[in-house]
């Protein structure tokens, strides 16, 4: 995860998004050599019932080995999924051998990489074409055999069916798909799962001592989602609070929730808190959660104490004096 976040998050979302409901997904299923699967999904039920997954689901009907890149992989990385479909497939090859049946290859499993990215080049030289008739613009097919797909996301069109694979898009590809979660009514069937994965991952990135470049992107394009599902919750929480007569309870729980994440916030901003930052909280409290996160963001470290009173300049007169 320090060194690759988008990856760390695009397995827990894929996972997240598949599992129980859909199939049995797992993060970094083993195989023989020391390689491992980013997230390999056996579906559980039928074609019909993974539609809302849209593009998502058409991908998932069969086993599927899913291999999310943050950049355009390389041409060594396509081979090296590409060993690992092998991989999967030679116990089921030496099972039917020891059985004496013949494997059926329409239903093998198929790899399916999920890049940012993917140029005409890269997709020429492994003989990759587009199929319109079955997916959509922006997903490659390898020769049959090969049993592998290439989706190139910043090429899918901007529609309903394509949203669960575009938020692990790059730059204004996944910021235009979290407006579009944003957007979704709150009965939406999948909107809460995503808003609390991207909830618990913002949490888990605290634990880093300095935030990378591409960690803040991430918080860039994540953080506004959040604070819609928890606007959405604490709207949640006084309506209950009231009808059960333990508002203020449920009130407290949340601010305490939204003070951790804040302190989150200063920490992948400024590195780890001193007392003057952690001061900061009562106020940034005090703010619409928009507020706070704009300021958060956006702000140097000097802009945030003279925003609150606490000029910069304050301890160096403290010490003159002394």
């Amino acid at each position: 995860m320090k060194h690759k976040p988008h990856d760390h998050f695009a397995k827990q979302y894929l996972a997240y998004l598949l599992d129980s409901t859909f199939g049995q997904a797992t993060k970094g299923y083993e195989l023989a050599h020391g390689l491992q699967v980013d997230v390999m999904f056996t579906p559980t039920t039928t074609a019909a019932r993974l539609q809302p997954l849209g593009l998502l689901g058409q991908l998932v009907v069969l086993p599927a080995l899913l291999e999310p890149f943050w950049n355009q992989p390389s041409k060594r990385d396509i081979r090296d999924c590409q060993m690992k479909l092998w991989l999967v497939y030679k116990p089921i090859y030496n099972q039917a051998r020891s059985d004496k049946t013949r494997v059926n290859e329409d239903q093998l499993p198929r790899l399916w990489i999920l890049a940012t990215s993917a140029s005409t080049a890269l997709l020429s030289s492994f003989g990759a074409q587009s199929d319109e008739t079955c997916y959509t613009e922006g997903v490659f097919l390898l020769p049959e055999a090969q049993r592998t797909g290439i989706v190139a996301i910043n090429q899918l069109p901007a529609t309903s069916e394509t949203l669960w694979l575009r938020i692990l898009g790059k730059g204004a590809t996944r910021q235009q798909a979290i407006e579009e979660l944003r957007a979704l009514p709150a009965e939406h069937p999948l909107r809460d799962t995503v808003l609390k994965l991207i909830y618990d991952y913002l949490k888990q990135i605290e634990s880093q001592n300095q935030s990378t470049k591409e960690e803040k992107e991430l918080l860039m394009d994540l953080s506004p989602a959040y604070y819609k599902w928890e606007q959405e919750t604490l709207q949640k929480g006084r309506l209950e609070g009231q009808q059960e007569g333990r508002q203020e309870g449920r009130q407290e729980g949340r601010q305490e929730e939204r003070g951790e994440f804040l302190r989150s916030l200063l920490t992948l901003r400024f590195g780890k808190l001193d007392q003057t930052l952690s001061d900061l909280l009562k106020p940034l409290l005090q703010l619409s959660p928009e507020e706070s996160a704009r300021l958060l963001l956006q702000s140097s470290r000097e802009e945030l104490l003279v925003k609150f009173g606490k000029p910069p300049h304050s301890r160096r007169r403290l010490v003159k004096k002394k």
